[in-house]
């Protein structure tokens, strides 16, 4: 057990003050990530020299270097237990969507058979079964595992450091599962944790996907921040409260403020993770020494932020623009319009008759491909 410190060792999002958090202090967050010094802020990688065609790696640019959002979601994996109140592990996501709790309903003749007195059918299978609330989203995380064991291990490195990006999972309870392979496609009425598991067991889902969010050891998927100033951030003051993020210790370090570890940094204008490049040593007692990491604060976000909120987004010649409950097209005659959810599963495909067309779509998050065109985001009400 590690006794509390006087100054706290990392950062917990749940200031009044800072965070607006009052009625649920540790509640998810919408917030921005702005680099101490230069004022950039991470955002998903859009620079063409840093891009690799299926992969989608975190970045940092200025403000308005992208219209993709500087917002991302920070939820917490756990904070009254272990020692999550004294080095809280973090959840990073975008394009997350929240499935609520749905309770179960008995079927209407078995409604019947009760309320007369009789018994019902042990798991009838005309019962509605409940749903326990999940998550589902593209999550940060250190591609560490893929530089050691994926067929394309090169391209999650850049001169020989890990990098970091985002991958679709699903967080429930103490688990985050990594959908990829035969569960790439998987929705919100799809998920199931049973059939994964069962894959699992059978030995055709490696076991791996599947990251127990508990105790206190560093995970490839959560988040750390870890103050730079323990002693100044005690103050309520957003410039005080600096700090580095965390994801891994060296081996045989501790898990709470490791002295040599790995924090995100800077390599020649692209993301990835100190002390992650053979031979090279990153401590914290050294700021990071010769391998620095970057030092953020961070600003509130909004959930309109993570994806482009104009109402009107041009593309060319083509205009796109997000209506309640559609989107109209405009200047695409006689081109394929495709509209997707954020993960990839196609919501309709049609090739427009006019230069005006209208398309029903689902409120939320959508991808708008025309033919010939870059895809934009869109956000129907």
């Amino acid at each position: 057990m590690v006794a509390p410190y006087g100054a706290p060792l990392y950062r917990r999002f749940n200031s009044k003050v800072l965070e607006g958090n009052e009625e649920t202090p540790d509640a998810p967050d919408t917030l921005r990530f702005v680099e101490k010094y230069r004022k950039e802020y991470l955002q998903v990688e859009a620079n063409e020299n840093f891009k690799v065609d299926g992969i989608k790696f975190l970045g940092i640019y200025t403000p308005d270097f992208t219209k993709d959002g500087k917002s991302f979601i920070v939820d917490t994996a756990f904070v009254n237990r272990w020692n999550g109140a004294i080095k809280p592990q973090y959840l990073i996501s975008i394009n997350r969507m929240d499935q609520a709790f749905e309770p179960g309903e008995m079927c209407p003749v078995c409604k019947e058979i009760v309320a007369n007195g009789g018994t019902r059918p042990v798991n009838c299978p005309h019962d509605k079964a409940g749903k326990a609330p999940f998550h589902m989203g593209e999550y940060l995380v250190n591609f560490a595992d893929s530089v050691n064991n994926a067929a394309n291990k090169a391209d999650y490195a850049w001169k020989g450091y890990t990098r970091a990006g985002f991958v679709k999972a699903a967080h429930m309870g103490d688990s985050l599962f990594i959908l990829t392979g035969r569960f790439a496609d998987v929705t919100l009425a799809t998920f199931d944790t049973a059939v994964i598991k069962q894959a699992v067991k059978d030995k055709k889902y490696a076991e791996k996907y599947i990251v127990n969010l508990q105790k206190d050891n560093h995970k490839a998927v959560t988040w750390s921040m870890r103050f730079v100033d323990p002693e100044k951030a005690a103050k309520e003051n957003e410039e005080d409260r600096a700090f580095l993020m965390e994801s891994q210790k060296a081996e045989g370090d501790k898990d709470i403020a490791p002295t040599k570890g790995q924090w995100l940094k800077m390599q020649n204008g692209c993301i990835v993770l100190s002390g992650s490049l053979d031979g090279s040593e990153s401590s914290f007692d050294q700021i990071t020494g010769a391998d620095d990491a970057l030092i953020f604060n961070v600003e509130q976000g909004n959930k309109e932020d993570i994806a482009t909120e104009n109402e009107a987004i041009s593309t060319s010649a083509v205009t796109v623009i997000a209506g309640n409950g559609d989107i109209t097209i405009k200047g695409a005659a006689n081109k394929t319009v495709t509209i997707s959810n954020v993960l990839g599963q196609t919501i309709a495909s049609t090739v427009l008759s006019s230069d005006e067309a209208t398309i029903s779509a689902p409120a939320g998050i959508v991808v708008v491909a025309v033919e010939g065109e870059a895809a934009v985001k869109a956000i129907v009400k």
